[in-house]
């Protein structure tokens, strides 16, 4: 006897006999069984309501044999739920059986003449889009009968069951900020350490890039699912997939308000020299969705939200000033003038207002065909931006960004083996920055800076467009699955940039080593300036991937898959044909008889990174015709800020017509790519939770790095005079290794607790950081090699919901880590490569003129004499930051009235929405909509932004919003500039995941209203 239920599958398609909208959109393609032949579906059709299919529900498919494992064509599979009647179809001539049934409680009964009577009881049919139910029959009259416990978690040895996946919907998104931006944060935390430097991808319904929905339309989120599938371009360690919620046939919707004012939160610690008042401020966020039918087939979800930020940056800095007037910087070379180091605070007022809709439609254009159309619409404007830590308020910007998008897909259902799936999606991105000042840039290297910023009056559009097409085909031990992805980026600019000039110094005061380039004498060691000889500069790229893949079951508890991947981009000539094969093995440990207990995992890939946009526009703007950039160590003489400001011409004629800087790309350049490799196992815990323990080794090959190629060669080069050239070239020249454990663990019962989160312990160096990373010898990598700036030794998240008595809900989020590794550099351009990189020597603590930052090491300039005979250059990112640690948490309580509610069927099959690519019907493709819920428990469509539901018609809910309970004071990288007098000291908090950057701890109070 043999029952087999494997975890939940999903099918990205509605069946062939479904009419539907609300299940238009292609659900999560996971690796099924082989489907039944179509001839062989005996459920009925009945009338179908407004927007949902006449069969709606969830695609439970499974395979009968008997005790030698051979397939049983004509078996009698029957559901019947503890009300009304049963559905019932027959297995095909490959044994296997597809039905679709409302989520809810079955006995799951199997007949077959010559066998007994198979019975499953209590089996719980999740509202996914699709599940297996496997059946093995014994000869003879005896009936089998089988308790199934509907709670009990189950592993599978299905790709795309991976426990070391996260998977966040109904209830469980609560944990998460309502806000996008933070979201984002949380999002990136969530999916743990980034292998190598550019990290994982943000999905939203299968599309790359693009702005994240709102949150009250976000339906499930999928973190590091089948990594090693070969539809997709970046490491799947690390790659997140959001998926929208479709429309539903009633009317429904919700509308939350959150409001966080000064007086809830704690301000700057002291420490960072906050002052003692702190001018009120406050943040509004408004946010909801409505959902319905807008014909019998046709259904809409709008969803919007619009955040009002009323609060203040915080500067930390050190500078020159009269004590008569200490806000107020002393002029360069006013040392001499009554000027002295002052400490300066200041709180600038930073307004933040954004506002997005996004509707979506589901249109079923017949029983095969369905068609999804997503609009998104997002305006961003801050004003006095880019202010805070050592930035002077003169230095700021403001800015507007809108961004519409728009997302076509259209899936056509050949047969239940046969679906194919269109995409298509367009998005176009207009944004402007204004700076405050027109005055050139000054700064001090890590003391402060001031004048006016860098971006003067840019503007930018951008156009994106992105087709897809995937097709899945259903073996009887294969699932196949190809297609192909083609993405075009143009962007257009009217640039300003640097025309204003620019002046840096070394230190704010002369210490006494080396060059006197200090602040208060007012010798700049480096000035710039930039003349735009075309201001509508702009670059196209496309690229284009193209995949095939398989899972093969080669056994009962064995699958293989693999396949391959092609990919090839614009604007890379030396590198047109990237392939990537993938291959992955799940192994069950045990006898067939039993779902496996522990699942044995292992994977091998290579993962292409594409030569960005952002670089080509690099390449395009300061290619020495479209922008002449000149860079000069040696300032001429009354060259000064305030001599700029009133005349350029004494500066400009001043600087040696050689000076010249300008960006290329190496003749050899190409895709860097990873290969990696990972082996773990999941593990079973009792009924209701799981382990998973992975190890995963990556190696970086290819990687960027810059450097400038117009410095003289040679072991022991001259160093170059004033007014040399300087050629910043791109190369692909750089390795990384990186090593990773991580436990990921889970813990979910039926009613009231659901907990997830993860450990992982990680080592990584290189000699790169990426195409921004400016090596510090030129010619000589090896110099670099150490460390990497993202190998954080130590992560740690927990997140989820805990239901408790009263529809009151509790949902922490909690996250920590080892502190982020920092550089340690002189602040001066030693060997006058133009890039202010150099590091000093690592010496004895108590080296005369040495400084100390305690935990770390003891720090002396490569100019000074009392350098120890034999000091070694300290490594790259030799130093760590500060631990960072935050409990946050969201606690509810809803009150219900009305009558009670009907619950709505929304996208039947599960509201599966592909996903990147995701092929209706296979793999690893689309989110298999949210858990099933108990009453009270939240419940995978939820219609409510925050809060539980009672099952009334009308639900209320009040909630309060606490980040960063414990008040950690969170601080940001240290500086790590040897001149400045802050080093070694963080000048703020470190914001992103961890609260804000002008608050330890905030507390918002919200309503809710959902009907």
């Amino acid at each position: 006897m043999q029952f087999r239920k494997q975890s939940l599958l999903v099918w990205a398609t509605c069946l062939v006999t479904l009419p539907c909208v609300a299940q238009s959109t292609p659900a999560p393609a996971t690796t099924p069984a082989p489907a039944a032949a179509s001839t062989t579906v005996q459920t009925p059709a009945a009338q179908a309501p407004a927007a949902q299919p006449s069969t709606s529900g969830t695609r439970v498919h499974g395979t009968i044999t008997d005790p030698d494992g051979e397939l049983i064509p004509g078996a009698t599979i029957t559901f019947t739920p503890a009300k009304g009647t049963g559905k019932t179809v027959q297995s095909g001539s490959d044994g296997t059986y597809a039905i679709s049934i409302p989520p809810g409680m079955y006995a799951f009964v199997v007949s077959m003449k010559g066998f007994s009577t198979y019975s499953a009881l209590n089996v719980k049919i999740a509202n996914v889009t699709g599940m297996t139910m496997d059946a093995k029959l014994i000869v003879g009259t005896t009936d089998q009968v089988v308790n199934v416990d509907a709670n009990s978690v189950q592993l599978s040895v299905d790709p795309e069951s991976n426990q070391s996946a996260t998977v966040i919907s109904g209830k469980d998104l609560d944990a998460l900020s309502d806000d996008p931006d933070e979201l984002t944060s949380e999002l990136q935390a969530l999916a743990g350490p980034s292998a190598g430097p550019n990290g994982g991808q943000i999905y939203v319904d299968g599309f790359t890039g693009g702005q994240l929905p709102p949150k009250s339309s976000i339906r499930e989120i999928r973190i590091n699912q089948n990594p090693f599938s070969a539809q997709y371009d970046r490491l799947g360690f690390g790659r997140i997939e959001v998926f929208t919620k479709p429309g539903t046939d009633k009317l429904h919707g919700n509308i939350q308000t959150n409001y966080n004012p000064s007086s809830f939160n704690s301000g700057q610690p002291p420490n960072l020299g906050a002052n003692t008042y702190t001018p009120p401020y406050h943040t509004l966020f408004i946010f909801g969705s409505v959902t319905g039918p807008l014909s019998k087939w046709a259904s809409y979800n709008l969803g919007g939200s619009h955040r009002n930020i009323q609060e203040d940056s915080y500067t930390y800095a050190q500078i020159l000033a009269n004590p008569a007037t200490p806000t107020v910087v002393c002029n360069p070379g006013a040392g001499s003038t009554g000027c002295v180091q002052t400490t300066y605070t200041a709180l600038t007022n930073f307004p933040q207002v954004r506002t997005d809709i996004s509707p979506r439609i589901d249109l079923a254009l017949g029983s095969k065909n369905v068609l999804t159309t997503r609009v998104q619409y997002v305006q961003n404007d801050t004003t006095n931006g880019g202010i805070g830590g050592t930035t002077l308020p003169t230095e700021g910007y403001n800015s507007d960004s809108k961004t519409t998008e728009v997302q076509m897909s259209d899936t056509q259902t050949y047969s239940a083996r046969l679906i194919n799936e269109d995409r298509f999606e367009y998005e176009r991105d207009h944004s402007t920055q204004t700076a405050l000042s027109n005055g050139p840039a000054v700064g001090v290297s890590g003391t402060f800076s001031t004048g006016g910023n860098g971006a003067q009056n840019n503007s930018v559009h951008n156009d994106h467009w992105e087709i897809q097409n995937y097709t899945s085909l259903a073996l009887k031990k294969n699932f196949i699955r190809f297609g192909g992805r083609l993405r075009i980026n143009r962007e257009a600019e009217n640039i300003q940039s640097g025309t204003n000039g620019s002046f840096t110094y070394a230190s704010l005061t002369y210490n006494g080593v080396g060059t006197d380039n200090s602040y208060a004498t007012g010798t700049p060691t480096q000035f710039s300036y930039t003349v735009v000889n075309n201001h509508d500069i702009g670059y196209s790229l496309a690229d284009l991937g193209l995949y095939l893949e398989t899972d093969w079951k080669a056994r009962q508890n064995l699958t293989i898959s693999y396949g391959i991947r092609y990919e090839t981009q614009t604007n890379l000539p030396a590198d047109h044909h990237d392939f990537a094969p993938r291959v992955s093995l799940s192994y069950g440990v045990g006898p067939y008889s039993k779902p496996p207990k522990t699942v044995i995992r292992a994977g091998f890939g290579i993962f292409y990174d594409r030569f960005g946009g952002g670089n080509v526009l690099t390449l395009a703007q300061e290619n020495g015709a479209n922008t002449t950039v000149y860079t000069e160590s040696t300032v001429p003489t009354g060259c000064t800020p305030q001599s700029f400001v009133v005349s350029k011409a004494n500066c400009i004629g001043g600087v040696s017509a050689t000076a010249l800087t300008t960006y290329s790309a190496s003749s050899t350049l190409r895709s860097p790519y990873t290969i990696q490799s990972a082996f773990g196992a999941d593990q079973q815990l009792g009924r209701i939770g799981t382990l998973s323990v992975n190890y995963i080794h990556s190696q970086g090959v290819h990687q960027l790095a810059t450097q400038n190629t117009d410095y003289p060669t040679g072991a022991n080069p001259v160093l170059p005079p004033a007014g040399s050239p300087v050629n910043f070239q791109y190369f692909t020249q750089g390795v990384f290794n990186q090593n990773q454990l991580t436990l990921n663990g889970r813990v979910q019962t039926a009613r009231w607790l659901s907990l997830g989160g993860y450990y992982a312990i990680n080592s990584a160096h290189g000699d790169t950081s990426g195409a921004g990373s400016f090596i510090t010898t030129p010619y000589n990598m090896a110099a670099d090699y150490g460390r990497t700036g993202f190998a954080v030794r130590n992560r740690m998240l927990l997140y989820g919901a805990v239901s408790m008595p009263h529809y009151m809900q509790f949902s922490p989020f909690v996250i920590g880590q080892s502190g982020n590794p920092y550089n340690i550099t002189e602040g001066i351009d030693l060997n006058k490569d133009s890039i202010l990189t150099d590091r000093p020597y690592l010496v004895p603590f108590g080296t005369a003129g040495a400084k100390t930052i305690n935990g770390c090491g003891t720090f002396l300039s490569r100019t000074s004499a009392n350098a120890p005979a034999g000091s070694q250059v300290v490594p790259i990112n030799y130093c760590t930051g500060p631990a960072l640690f935050t409990f946050n948490f969201r606690l509810t309580k809803t009150w219900g009235f009305g009558g009670m509610k009907q619950t709505a069927n929304a996208n039947p099959q599960g509201q599966g929405q592909g996903q990147p690519g995701g092929q209706p019907g296979g793999g690893n493709h689309g989110g298999g909509g949210g858990r099933g819920g108990p009453p009270g428990g939240g419940g995978g469509m939820g219609f409510g932004g925050g809060g539980t539901s009672t099952g009334k018609r009308y639900n209320l809910g009040v909630g309060l919003i606490v980040s960063n309970l414990f008040g950690n004071q969170d601080l940001a990288t240290p500086n790590g500039v040897l001149l400045s007098p802050q080093f070694g000291t963080s000048t703020q908090l470190t914001g992103g995941a961890y609260t804000t950057s002008n608050a330890v701890r905030r507390i918002a109070i919200s309503a809710s209203f959902n009907f």
